[in-house]
């Protein structure tokens, strides 16, 4: 059953004042409605290290959205900053996780998206304008569609390292960035949503330490040399 009309989840705060909206937000499972005009199944307007972990993101128009919402109008100041999204798994929605639009590139400051698995998502996987963010350690996995993993729509800056991308991806207007992985990233069973790793995944040891210290099944990371890159760590 879905779990939410327009959102499933706001999190907001009074304007100005985000040092007191801080929370995590985990093991929920948000089932959005489709053809919901500007729907999203997490809209953060406000805050101040909001983390979103080990959650599953499944359909709708945009799962999570780190915005910049304020009130009165036009008066931005610090909003949504250091927001840490990891360890997430996205699958069948139009878009993954939009961070900003408006304002100025001072608001959404440092806003990670490290570890998460975004699996047929058919419009853009992250897509950022005026904001600055780091992603690492990402699987993105399309459905076979020409469209593009990520997306600056404005003057966004990224960090962008040891990401696999599958085949059938293109990573976007930032490029790949450093250290990426091309291939398919062979889950142990992607049609039945099983997006944890076989021994022969390219995606094995090939992440960045992040000192994220448990992925999505609470396996300790890393258990090789270096983590895995996407939600789960690999375990023999």
């Amino acid at each position: 059953e879905n779990t939410g009309n327009k959102f499933c989840l706001i999190l907001n705060s009074a304007n100005e004042i985000n040092a007191t909206n801080n929370g995590i937000v985990e093991h929920c499972t948000f089932i959005a409605k489709t053809g919901v005009d500007m729907g999203c199944s997490v809209y953060v307007a406000q805050g101040d290290g909001n983390i979103f972990r080990y959650n599953t993101f499944i359909g709708g128009p945009l799962a999570l959205r780190v915005s910049n919402y304020s009130d009165p109008v036009d008066t931005y100041t610090d909003t949504c900053l250091n927001t840490l999204i990891h360890n997430n798994i996205f699958y069948d929605c139009l878009n993954g996780v939009g961070v900003a639009y408006g304002g100025d590139a001072e608001d959404n400051r440092n806003t990670k998206v490290y570890n998460n698995t975004f699996y047929h998502v058919t419009g853009y996987h992250v897509w950022i304008d005026m904001s600055y963010v780091d992603l690492q350690n990402n699987i993105h996995c399309r459905a076979g569609d020409t469209g593009v993993a990520l997306y600056n729509y404005g003057s966004g800056t990224y960090i962008i390292s040891n990401n696999c991308y599958d085949v059938s991806a293109t990573a976007g207007t930032p490029g790949v960035g450093d250290n990426s992985v091309v291939g398919t990233p062979n889950f142990v069973d992607a049609t039945n949503h099983n997006f944890r790793l076989l021994s022969t995944s390219p995606c094995r040891n090939e992440g960045v330490s992040l000192g994220i210290t448990e992925d999505f099944d609470g396996v300790s990371i890393p258990q090789e040399s270096f983590p895995s890159i996407g939600a789960f760590e690999y375990t023999t």
